[in-house]
C-alpha cells in the first residue's frame, strides 16, 4: 500500500515539475494556466501546490506584499514538505527586490530542505533557489567569500540556465570593486545562459553597465530607452563620468517623484553627490544604504566622503 502511495506521489510531483519549470523559464501564461488547473484538482497535493504558487504569482505581480503572503500561509495547513519549504523560499526574491538583505539572510538560513526526504527535480530546484538567494544575502551584508561560495554552489548545482546566469551574476557582483576583468568575464559568461527580455539578462546588462561606468570604460550596455529607474540611473552615472553633471542632475531630479525603495534611493543620493560634491547627499546615501542593509555598496558614498576630507575612523563608526 505504501509503495502505491509513493508511486502516486512521484507521479504527482512530475506534474508539479511542469509548474516549477514554467516559473523558472518565465513562461508566466503557461504558469497561470497550470496553477488554475491545479487549484481545482481533486488531487490534494496538486491542489496544495496550486494554492501556494498562486500566492507566489500574486507576490511576483505585486498584488500582495510579503507580510500579506505570510498571513495567507498562516491560514493554510500545509501538508506537503515541498510546499512548506516553498512558502518560505518565495519570500526571499521579494526581500532581494526591496534590498532587505538581513531578513533574507535570516529567513534563508531557517529553511530546512531536508524535510523533503527524497531527491527529486523539485528539491533540486528549491536547493538552487535557496543557494542563489543566500549568495545574494551574503553579498548584500558584505561577506564576499560566502557570497562567492554560494554563487559557486549555485552554478555547480544548476539544473537550468537561469541558475547558471544567477550564479555568474552574483559572482561577478562580488568582484565589482576589486577586479574589473574578472567581474566582466563572469557577467559575460552569465549572458550565455539567458536571453533578451529575461530577468537575469536585464540584471547582467545592468551590472555590466555599472561596471563600465565605475571604471570609466566606454559603456555599450546602457539602455537609453528604458523608463526603469535603475536603467536611467545607469545613464546618469555615464553622464557624470563624461563630465556632463548638469544633464545628469536634470535626470535625477526628474526621477524624484518616482517610487523608489531605500536601496535605489541610496544610489540616487550617491549620484546626486557626485553631481554636486555635496557631503549632505553622500551622507543621505550612507543612511539609505544602512537602512537597506547594503553593506557592500555603502563603500561608494563612504569613499567619496573620505575624498572630501571626512575622517575615515568616524565614517567607519557611523556605519556600525
Amino acid at each position: 500500500m505504501k509503495l502505491l502511495k509513493d508511486e502516486n506521489r512521484q507521479s504527482t510531483l512530475k506534474k508539479v515539475r511542469l509548474l516549477e519549470q514554467a516559473d523558472l523559464n518565465e513562461n508566466y501564461e503557461e504558469m497561470d494556466c497550470i496553477i488554475e488547473k491545479f487549484r481545482y484538482s481533486i488531487d490534494p497535493i496538486l491542489n496544495e501546490f496550486g494554492n501556494v504558487y498562486q500566492i507566489h504569482r500574486q507576490l511576483q505581480k505585486g498584488e500582495i506584499n510579503r507580510i500579506e503572503a505570510s498571513r495567507k500561509f498562516g491560514k493554510m495547513d500545509l501538508k506537503t514538505p515541498e510546499c512548506k519549504v516553498f512558502s518560505r523560499l518565495m519570500i526571499l526574491p521579494i526581500c532581494l527586490q526591496t534590498a532587505e538583505y538581513r531578513l533574507m539572510y535570516e529567513v534563508g538560513n531557517e529553511i530546512d530542505l531536508d524535510i523533503i526526504e527524497e531527491e527529486s527535480y523539485i528539491k533540486s530546484s528549491y536547493r538552487c533557489r535557496l543557494l542563489s538567494m543566500l549568495a545574494n544575502a551574503e553579498l548584500g551584508i558584505g561577506d564576499l567569500k560566502k557570497a562567492q561560495l554560494y554563487a559557486g554552489l549555485t552554478i555547480n548545482c544548476a539544473i537550468s540556465d537561469n541558475f547558471f546566469a544567477s550564479g555568474y551574476l552574483i559572482h561577478g557582483n562580488t568582484l565589482l570593486f576589486s577586479d574589473y576583468e574578472a567581474a566582466k568575464q563572469s557577467f559575460m559568461h552569465g549572458l550565455n545562459f539567458t536571453e533578451e527580455g529575461k530577468f537575469h539578462y536585464k540584471e547582467l546588462r545592468r551590472s555590466l553597465s555599472f561596471l563600465e561606468n565605475y571604471y570609466g570604460v566606454e559603456n555599450e550596455f546602457l539602455d537609453h530607452d528604458s523608463e526603469e529607474v535603475g536603467e536611467q540611473q545607469g545613464v546618469v552615472f555615464s553622464l557624470i563620468k563624461q563630465g556632463k553633471k548638469s544633464e545628469a542632475l536634470r535626470i535625477l531630479e526628474s526621477l524624484e517623484n518616482r517610487e523608489q525603495n531605500k536601496n535605489i534611493l541610496a544610489f540616487h543620493f550617491f549620484y546626486k553627490g557626485l553631481c554636486t560634491d555635496s557631503k549632505e547627499y553622500f551622507f543621505k546615501s550612507v543612511r539609505y544604504f544602512k537602512e537597506s542593509d547594503d553593506t557592500f555598496c555603502i563603500k561608494l558614498p563612504l569613499d567619496e566622503l573620505e575624498r572630501l576630507g571626512e575622517n575615515k575612523a568616524l565614517l567607519e563608526l557611523i556605519t556600525v
